[in-house]
């Protein structure tokens, strides 16, 4: 993110380092520094003039604006949110966009509220009406109703379990990070039509979550897929039915003398499929990733050839069912058959790429010389938008 020349060939060891200072500086863009004297936002923002917050200026290395999200209510009309750190300000602001064009041309709308710092997923269940989650707490939620120009923090309710909803938002509560004996974690949904928080009908294992270090969760309409980590394996639990019924597995990765399982990232696909990702440590600093897909619900686990193919794992995007990933030169791919094998995909440059959600609109980022930066959207990997920013 902070090279000055275009990105070319590297070893293995400047794309890790790369992506550490990339998920550093995601870290504290994610969770700003919000000074003492508006730590007292009110409750509700009104309109503002355009203009930016004024204050000190931040580090040198936090010189860089990143569109977060986009999300699209129709063909037509959708939103953005572009993270503004190249400004002399004292925190990363951010600035809504909107298109009512299919993305060709963003106006800005305004710049966020203070009290959404920390909101991280941008909802648009229509033209008008938007919402702000911070999906890791979601205590409340912060919402407008005209289109972004003003916006309210309102309290999220619990309520009943119920089966997830098309147009619920999978959430995950208690520790998702935990060392041993914790309370296992429990996978709830939130509507946005109600503001309400619903735990599902049935739970994973609580045996295998209270033992697990880290838990992570994906869903594609119905399908709901939560994994766990152990030093040894990773802890599968896979619902076709919206949270109905489980199927549990778990995946025992062979392990070498020193060796110990880092992380598992499980995506859902839809339609039965899904991926988990193993990361292994060789205790040296030497991490690697094992793949598996599954095809029936979870009942059964498939490895992936990853370790033969030149990636950075885990994948990028997930589109139809297929793994969108890029290679150490920032080449971009599109996985055949589930990860057995790939089709090279023309790209604008060597993207970064962020995805909100399986299926959702991709966001890419090419990075210039001096940390220019040069912004695309995708709905499909194919097909790559450039972003008309305003100034």
């Amino acid at each position: 993110m902070l090279d000055s020349g275009t990105p070319t060939r590297l070893g293995m060891w400047a794309v890790v380092a790369a992506i550490a200072v990339l998920a550093l500086l995601g870290w504290q863009l994610r969770t700003p520094q919000v000074p003492p004297e508006v730590t007292d936002t009110p409750v509700v923002a009104a309109p503002e003039p355009p203009g930016e917050p004024a204050a000190e200026p931040l580090p040198a290395e936090w010189g860089v604006d990143n569109v977060a999200e986009v999300t699209f209510v129709d063909d037509l009309h959708g939103f953005a949110v572009l993270q503004r750190c190249s400004s002399a300000v004292r925190w990363c602001g951010r600035r809504l966009l909107t298109t009512t064009d299919a993305g060709a041309t963003w106006e800005a709308v305004r710049w966020l509220p203070t009290m959404a710092d920390g909101y991280n997923r941008l909802m648009a269940p229509s033209f008008d009406e938007l919402m702000l989650l911070d999906v890791d707490t979601l205590a409340d939620v912060v919402r407008s109703t005209d289109g972004g120009r003003s916006w309210v923090r309102l309290p999220v309710e619990r309520a009943d379990p119920l089966p997830l909803a098309a147009a619920g938002v999978l959430v995950l509560g208690g520790p998702v990070i935990c060392n041993r004996d914790c309370e296992p974690t429990t996978v709830s949904w939130f509507d946005p039509a109600t503001l309400l928080l619903h735990p599902l009908p049935t739970q994973p294992s609580a045996e295998e979550l209270a033992r697990s270090q880290s838990t992570t969760a994906s869903r594609v309409d119905g399908d709901i897929v939560v994994g766990g980590t152990t030093l040894t394996g990773a802890y599968v639990a896979f619902s076709r039915d919206s949270g109905r019924t489980w199927s549990q597995s778990r995946l025992n990765p062979e392990l070498g003398t020193g060796h110990a399982v880092m992380h598992a990232d499980v995506r859902a696909a839809g339609g039965g499929r899904a991926y988990a990702f193993v990361q292994i440590d060789d205790g040296i600093g030497g991490p690697s990733t094992l793949g598996y897909r599954s095809d029936d619900g979870g009942a059964s686990w498939l490895p992936l050839p990853l370790q033969r193919q030149p990636f950075v794992w885990p994948p990028l995007a997930l589109l139809e069912g297929e793994l969108l990933v890029t290679d150490l030169s920032g080449h971009l791919y599109l996985s055949i058959s589930g990860g057995t094998s790939w089709a090279q995909v023309e790209s604008p440059g060597d993207l970064w790429i962020t995805q909100n959600a399986p299926g959702e609109t991709m966001v890419g980022t090419v990075w210039g010389a001096e940390a220019v930066q040069t912004h695309y959207f995708s709905r499909d990997g194919h097909t790559w938008a450039p972003m008309r920013l305003p100034d």
